[in-house]
């Protein structure tokens, strides 16, 4: 395919669903609560037990991948993307305002979701040039008709 040649005609866009958007931006905030407030009963029945480091850990641990998916998706999978004359415009980003342009042919390579054969994973999509990566989680509205 030539450089020259439009894979898009018209822009489209691509959201993801109200309920989709609410859980992937906000319910991270009710489980932090939680499982904060269980470590910190945890480390406070310490004086008590020793046993009671046990489920501090695991909460240390609950909370610290909770941390890291919920940043994860906050700095790299847009919540609004337009595909337009051969671009993904990409915006919404967590709380941040940012908007990032990706050309379709300065993507490097692919990886997760069906390329992995994790279907329910986040895309990712490369580009070394740009040093950009974009996340494209399958909930996404029309995720089917943006990975073809």
């Amino acid at each position: 395919m030539s450089k020259d040649k439009n894979i898009t005609t018209k822009p489209a866009v691509y959201k993801y669903p109200f309920l989709a958007q609410i859980i992937y931006k906000h319910v991270f905030y009710p489980l932090i609560l939680l499982f904060g407030l269980q470590l910190g009963y945890s480390l406070y029945l310490v004086t008590e037990s020793t046993m009671n480091l046990i489920p501090a850990a695991i909460n240390a641990v609950i909370l610290f991948i909770i941390f890291k998916y919920y940043s994860n998706i906050a700095k790299n999978v847009p919540f609004k993307i337009v595909l337009s004359n051969n671009m993904l415009i990409c915006s919404q980003f967590g709380y941040s305002k940012k908007e990032v342009k990706f050309p379709l042919d300065e993507i490097d390579h692919i990886e997760g979701g069906v390329f992995s054969g994790k279907a329910t994973s986040t895309l990712y999509l490369f580009s070394e040039k740009n040093n950009l990566m974009i996340g494209i989680l399958p909930h996404l509205t029309g995720y089917n008709s943006l990975v073809s």
